[in-house]
């Protein structure tokens, strides 16, 4: 009995402090593209607009709608997207604790739910974005198909094929791979665990998912399908993130560097790596896993697709899908019995897991002193997220002392480890002051003066130029009247300030309010907009250089050599005032632009 309220005790302090960490900033700045995607498309839902017939994007609809449907409730405010996004990323932390105690022990799973809470609160590009909405419903199903990896409660089966579905409508991409990858699984379990080798009886266990899965999904394409050309929502979904995004968006993935930030995209890398090494050494034993061996399968598996996204753009916010499975596949992997084919040696991959978690610990944290957030409700975070690694150290070097073989190359590996984590605290370390790590607040924050973004504070002249720029848009047009933002060049594009549209609260008069490269600066989509501009009857248009000096190493730093908007603009529209990257245009006739 004591120990089960100590480890509730335990449980509650880290939900605290996770609380504390993951809303201590949900109010600070604001991303004028990515978050403004979400925000705008949510924007148009309530004008009556659906995403791919009446604007264009490549995300799946269920994030705009579920923000859309919160703007219906409590008005359209970023404050509001803020406390949803920050709700989901609890709901990713506590999912990853409860199935890593499924699969392990208290201690794991508290170690998980540290390192899930640093890496989701760490990051502010998470707020608004449909990322962690889709990880989470993959998780959930998830959660349901280790439920019958576990128990073989065939009705878990049908409710994570349901929640499956569900989450294919906030990131297909994502839903497809955790159907994919729990199919996989499945039917290999099914097969060998339960079927007595019939295919028959295996396909029709595994019809239960792939049943619960259509129940989810069909509803919601279908609605769609009826009241969206095919062909549109085939290439929004499907062929421009296939062929084009691959082009204008890829970041070569990092080479492995001596410092944490390095350590953050090799992680999931090594711990795949490790776990792959003894599911082969394991792979004759394979009928004779239990649910937990069946579980780190999973994990593996679901965790390499969804490496996919950190491959094809190699930066922090697209490892959060892979991150999520590689943390779980840590703890899991400790206790798991495939260790145990080493024999007394499993000590070696313990520690050396535990060492990887300390690390992850340093990175997270390190991530989080320089991202948007209030330092100092990470440090009992990493503090525990140590504790807890030192309290299972001991244990395990009492085994380890009586085995000498395994002592000398646990040296070694220990020597190794101590070397990178001293050298990289170091360098990586060496430009964080300590007021920073011991701040309660970041400085220089001011309230924004916008009404849909009552709440939140900017930093000081993040909103200089943007504050005059819309009043002007709003002195000069009515509430219903259509608006553009462009960019100060449309043959060469990376992003553009979205934000605007819904700080302004005017609305796009073209399909393409997220112009995107590879999309905006063809021929076919700028004499869409051009079109669309005429049709509309625009009179004032915004363009924005706050991007133009941005070069990445793909397609959209290259000129595609279509000028036919920029021609457009120049002569139709007269500038009226510059402010700061934001010039303004009146339209130089009285009537219809020609």
């Amino acid at each position: 009995m004591d120990y089960i309220l100590k480890e509730r005790k335990l449980f509650l302090f880290a939900l605290i402090i996770s609380i504390l960490f993951l809303y201590g900033s949900i109010n600070i700045s604001y991303n004028m593209y990515d978050e403004g995607i979400v925000v705008y498309g949510a924007s148009r839902i309530l004008k009556g607009d659906m995403p791919y017939r009446d604007f264009w994007t490549m995300y799946a609809p269920g994030q705009f709608y579920t923000v859309a449907f919160l703007f219906k409730i409590f008005g359209e405010n970023l404050f509001v997207t803020r406390v949803y996004s920050a709700t989901i990323n609890l709901l990713i932390v506590l999912l990853v604790y409860f199935i890593v105690r499924k699969v392990s022990d208290e201690r794991l799973a508290l170690l998980s739910l540290v390192l899930s809470t640093l890496w989701m609160g760490g990051w502010g590009l998470f707020y608004s974005s449909p990322t962690p909405a889709g990880t989470f419903w993959s998780l959930l199903g998830i959660y349901f198909v280790i439920d019958f990896l576990s128990t073989e409660k065939l009705s878990s089966l049908f409710t994570g094929g349901i929640i499956t579905g569900i989450g294919a409508i906030f990131r297909h991409d994502i839903g497809g791979y955790t159907f994919i990858a729990s199919t996989i699984v499945i039917l290999f379990y099914a097969y060998l665990k339960i079927s007595d080798r019939s295919i028959k009886d295996t396909i029709k266990l595994w019809g239960r998912y792939l049943a619960g899965t259509v129940a989810g999904f069909l509803p919601f394409a279908i609605y769609f399908l009826v009241n969206v050309p095919f062909g549109e929502i085939i290439y929004d979904l499907i062929i421009f993130p296939g062929k084009v995004f691959l082009r204008v968006r890829d970041l070569p993935y990092p080479g492995f560097g001596f410092n944490l930030y390095s350590f953050l995209f090799y992680f999931p890398i090594i711990i795949y790596l490790i776990s792959g090494i003894f599911i082969v050494l394991n792979i004759f034993k394979l009928k004779y896993f239990k649910g937990n061996e069946w579980v780190n399968l999973l994990f593996l598996i679901l965790g390499l697709f969804f490496f996919n996204q950190a491959w094809v753009r190699s930066d922090v916010p697209h490892l959060l899908p892979t991150i999520i499975p590689a943390i779980m596949l840590l703890s899991s992997l400790y206790k798991s019995e495939l260790i145990k084919i080493l024999g007394r040696r499993e000590i070696i991959i313990k520690i050396l897991l535990l060492l990887m978690g300390f690390i992850l610990t340093l990175a997270l944290y390190l991530n989080a002193l320089k991202g948007l957030v209030i330092a100092v409700y990470a440090l009992p975070l990493v503090l525990g997220t140590v504790i807890s690694i030192i309290i299972y150290i001991p244990v395990q070097f009492r085994r380890f002392y009586r085995d000498i073989p395994a002592k000398a190359t646990l040296q070694v590996v220990s020597l190794v480890l101590s070397v990178f984590v001293i050298f990289s605290c170091f360098r990586d370390f060496k430009g964080v002051s300590i007021h920073r790590i011991f701040s309660f607040k970041i400085p220089g924050l001011v309230t924004s003066q916008f009404e849909r973004a009552k709440g939140i504070y900017v930093f000081q002249g993040q909103e200089t130029y943007l504050e005059p720029a819309i009043k002007i848009v709003r002195a000069n047009t009515k509430p219903d009247e259509l608006i553009f933002v462009g960019n100060s060049r449309h043959d060469r594009i990376f992003i553009n300030d979205i934000m605007f549209y819904f700080l302004c609260e005017r609305h796009s008069a073209t399909k393409y309010h997220e112009l995107h490269p590879g999309l905006a600066n063809t021929r076919k989509v700028q004499l869409e907009i051009i079109d669309e501009l005429k049709r509309n009857n625009v009179k004032i248009i915004v363009l924005w250089n706050g991007a133009e000096n941005v070069v990445e190493p793909n397609e959209s730093s290259v000129s595609t050599g279509v000028n036919d908007l920029d021609d457009f603009i120049r002569l139709n529209y007269a500038t009226i005032m510059y402010l700061g990257p934001y010039r303004i245009l009146h339209r130089i006739t009285g009537g219809e632009i020609g």
